[in-house]
């Protein structure tokens, strides 16, 4: 049970010192892989391809309660300390932290008449993980604040998954004013940890502290360190084995429609990464059965300075009572789905504001942004994005994004909170996304602008 807790509380670190959405993205259509986050959006430029490793680089950290420095208090010799109840006071009742990171392989995408064809093959790693105020409360004050309560933690939960994902996609301008697209992906599963709460709760009893459980839990995994425990199941697994031929398969999809309401008003409303995985290699399942048992309180600053050994007799009497049943059947896990509805209003040809509604759905939480922006082309080889979001219940978030084309080679970069992805370490949202595409073909207004000038000049002649 003691490392559980120090899992625990380095799970949290990692996540926090780490950095989908893509807000400053999301309108960007100078850039191809702006398709990737808005699937009917219809990018400029006739086609582009995305170089190996260096076209798509995406880095993701948010959560929407305390940063990383609230976890550690600087001592006047500059030494650090953990400071758990600095970090417990910034909590809301319910916490969200993701952690993000997604590299291109390959990316290409080209118009063919009113159609946009893309396709992509994505190393993908993702960390969610929910729960409620209270988990920190009784880790670091121990049960005696809750005497006559019960706590419900059912709805916690974490999922922290690497994957490879292959996706072809189709945007279809159905006509002048609706504009549809799909991306359809085969997701190939390499690693997974994640957890099955069906119940969890723990009560105080008011007269002795005594704190009985009701518990239901399923932590899953699947991962070649499994494979080392568990030589009668598994043959020997090789790197090839683990880079191509894992029997961890699963199916997903971006579903969007954009609609032209006239000239200057248009609204888009999209949906990605409705999918799961089903894991079947290296599986090892803990199954927690439903138990009794007493303790004063646990204190989780004893297990990381590991300081008192009255914190180990704790542990080991709560490892000893939840008496867990390890397994080795298949199981499946879905993807965090993500919502975007946007308006976006046509100021000119050369610049354009929006408002955009986000929302990130998992383990039965629901985590909103709201984001205004305004994205202007400066001349033929640059392009700005600006906005300003409501990200994890605070307001200084600012978004940046910025595309250079220089002849056939395009660099772009954005982050939806430029601040954060400077200091990440203090801030509850950190974000950074950019690549180098090769694009060709002309953006077609650009052609018509042409047309058009050539014929005035052949009328004056």
């Amino acid at each position: 049970m003691r490392k559980i807790i120090i899992l625990l509380y380095l799970s949290l670190m990692v996540t926090i010192s780490s950095a989908q959405q893509d807000l400053t993205m999301y309108n960007m259509n100078i850039v191809g892989e702006s398709i990737e986050v808005n699937p009917s959006l219809m990018p400029e430029y006739k086609g582009y391809f995305g170089l190996p490793g260096i076209s798509y680089n995406y880095f993701l950290f948010s959560n929407n309660s305390f940063t990383y420095r609230d976890f550690h208090q600087v001592r006047s010799d500059d030494s650090t300390e953990i400071n758990i109840d600095n970090a417990v006071s910034k909590l809301d009742k319910k916490n969200f932290l993701t952690t993000q990171a997604r590299i291109n392989l390959i990316g290409f995408g080209f118009h063919i008449n009113k159609n946009y064809f893309t396709g992509n093959i994505t190393e993908r790693v993702i960390f969610n993980f929910v729960f409620p105020k209270e988990l920190l409360e009784l880790l670091n004050q121990g049960n005696g604040p809750f005497i006559g309560q019960t706590l419900d933690f059912s709805n916690m939960g974490f999922d922290g998954t690497h994957f490879r994902e292959y996706t072809l996609g189709w945007a279809r301008e159905v006509n002048k004013k609706l504009t549809l697209g799909v991306r359809l992906k085969y997701l190939y599963g390499m690693e997974n940890y994640s957890s099955n709460v069906g119940d969890l709760t723990l009560t105080t009893d008011a007269n002795d502290y005594g704190l009985t459980t009701n518990t239901n839990i399923t932590i899953n995994s699947s991962t070649p360190s499994n494979h080392a425990d568990s030589y009668e199941q598994f043959d020997g697994l090789g790197w090839g084995t683990y880079i191509s031929s894992l029997n961890n398969k699963g199916f997903g999809g971006d579903f969007g429609a954009t609609y032209k309401l006239n000239d200057k008003w248009s609204i888009n409303a999209s949906v990605l990464d409705l999918g799961y995985i089903t894991w079947k290699n290296d599986v090892k399942n803990y199954v927690t059965n439903a138990g009794t048992y007493y303790f004063d309180g646990i204190d989780v600053s004893e297990f990381v300075s590991d300081s008192s050994e009255s914190g180990n007799g704790t542990l080991d009497s709560l490892s000893n009572t939840f008496e867990t049943v390890e397994t080795y059947n298949s199981y499946t896990t879905y993807l965090p789905t993500h919502a975007y509805l946007t308006t976006n209003y046509k100021i000119n040809d050369k610049s354009s504001a929006s408002a955009l509604l986000h929302a990130t759905f998992f383990k039965n939480t629901i985590q909103p942004t709201f984001t205004l922006g305004y994205n202007l082309k400066v001349g033929r080889h640059l392009s700005v994005a600006t906005n300003y979001s409501y990200i994890n219940q605070n307001f200084n978030n600012i978004g940046l994004g910025l595309a250079i084309n220089a002849g056939p080679v395009q660099y772009f970069a954005t982050t939806d909170n430029i601040i954060g992805a400077l200091d990440p370490l203090s801030n509850n949202t950190a974000h950074v996304h950019f690549g180098l595409n090769l694009i060709f073909g002309k953006p077609k207004k650009e052609k018509v602008i042409k047309q058009e000038k050539a014929i005035k000049k052949e009328k004056i002649a």
